[in-house]
């Protein structure tokens, strides 16, 4: 990679990455197949594949806490099934 391709791809990484998509499609940085455009293509195919990586791991992250949120629910309501048979039973023996 020589000075000006290290300059524009330097250029891209400072943007957010909808306006570089948005530059590349446009073919800012040269025609379509040129070594340009393909080395900016590369590059904007790597940084789509580290945001998706990203947001799956979010997600996979946001799946979990909601499983041990889940699971703690599904404690509470086996506690309070309990509490309210003890409590019948209770009244149940109080009545005779």
């Amino acid at each position: 990679m020589d000075e000006s391709q290290k300059k524009m791809i330097s250029h891209l990484d400072s943007l957010p990455l909808s306006e570089a998509r948005s530059l590349v499609a446009a073919h800012h940085y040269g025609k379509p197949g040129s070594v340009n455009q393909n080395l900016c293509e590369s590059w904007l195919a790597s940084k789509e594949a580290e945001q998706q990586e990203i947001h799956e791991s979010e997600s996979l992250s946001i799946s979990r806490k909601a499983l041990r949120y889940s699971k703690f629910a599904n404690i509470i309501a086996v506690v309070a099934i309990v509490v309210s048979l003890v409590t019948a039973i209770a009244i149940t023996c109080l009545k005779n």
